[in-house]
């Protein structure tokens, strides 16, 4: 299957309206005519992947939804990345998606699966016995510091993400 990134621009707002409908405040796409496989007028398209993402397939190529909800809304299709606001990948509901630079998508990104400090920014420095909050801008690690309390050290991280991210920082304490 081919990339929906390498060939969208093909792809018409009058196309892909006349094949989907986009309901805004669901975020659930519906098909507006029968298509191949028994998909029938008024059915729920799409399908959840895998990484949670969901995905609708027109003639042969996969898009995600959150993008085909970007085009669909504002008749161009995003030119970067698109970020949920909840961190939920498959919540396409218009409001809670927002345009995004790598950068930005990454800041508001859950604490990984393997971190054990329990705070984002934040690892334990085992040759010097203290906490290092570093903030990752661009794919450059930028070093905040080390600290005797991963707490102070995940402050260090909040003020940092603040200052860089705005209202895209997804920080570890909400004051």
């Amino acid at each position: 299957m081919v990339a929906a990134k390498d060939l969208h621009r093909g792809f018409t707002h009058d196309y892909i309206s006349s094949l989907l409908r986009y309901d805004e405040e669901s975020g659930w796409f519906y098909w507006k005519i029968s298509r191949s496989r028994g998909i029938k007028i008024g059915q729920r398209a799409g399908t959840k992947r895998t990484e949670g993402y969901r995905s609708i397939e027109i003639d042969g190529i996969s898009f995600l939804e959150h993008r085909l909800a970007w085009f669909l809304v504002k008749r161009f299709w995003p030119p970067d990345r698109i970020d949920h606001k909840n961190l939920q990948k498959d919540d396409n509901k218009f409001l809670n998606l927002r345009l995004a630079t790598h950068s930005q998508n990454l800041s508001n990104a859950p604490i990984y699966k393997n971190n054990t400090s329990g705070f984002k920014g934040v690892s334990f420095n085992s040759s010097i016995g203290l906490w290092c909050a570093y903030i990752t801008i661009d794919q450059k690690r930028r070093y905040l510091g080390n600290f005797d309390r991963s707490d102070d050290a995940a402050r260090a991280y909040d003020v940092e993400a603040k200052k860089l991210f705005g209202e895209f920082a997804r920080i570890n304490f909400s004051s």
